[in-house]
């Protein structure tokens, strides 16, 4: 009887943490989509637009590093969708971060905290 009962409260204190972790995983996560979303809304004040592709892969990881509706922020151009928008640019590749202000070019993938400080975006 003992060994079944220990089994039980081990199980639900199992379960429990389970459920804890979830809790704090999507925590976490919306922690990260306000933080992403603010950095997004500095990105597109300071003037910057990304260019991609739709079916480009580091494109698509690229609008991963934004979680949730924060990628809806930016300013995107599909290059797929529009090409003349970026061969009026002559981008060399996507993704590409472009200034509309100052003219700045930036090329290739990067992770949310290279963005920042390559755009000089302060977070």
């Amino acid at each position: 009887g003992g060994t079944v009962a220990l089994g039980v409260k081990m199980y639900y204190a199992y379960e429990a943490a389970g459920v804890e972790a979830a809790q704090e995983d999507e925590h976490n996560e919306t922690l990260k989509e306000i933080h992403d979303t603010r950095l997004a809304k500095a990105i597109d004040k300071a003037g910057w637009s990304l260019y991609i592709n739709r079916n480009c892969p580091w494109c698509v990881r690229q609008q991963q590093e934004f979680v949730g509706s924060s990628f809806d922020v930016l300013n995107v151009i599909a290059c797929d969708e529009d090409p003349q928008a970026c061969a009026s640019l002559q981008l060399e590749g996507v993704p590409t971060w472009y200034n509309e202000k100052t003219g700045g070019k930036l090329a290739g993938f990067m992770p949310n905290n290279v963005i920042a400080k390559n755009l000089r975006i302060p977070v």
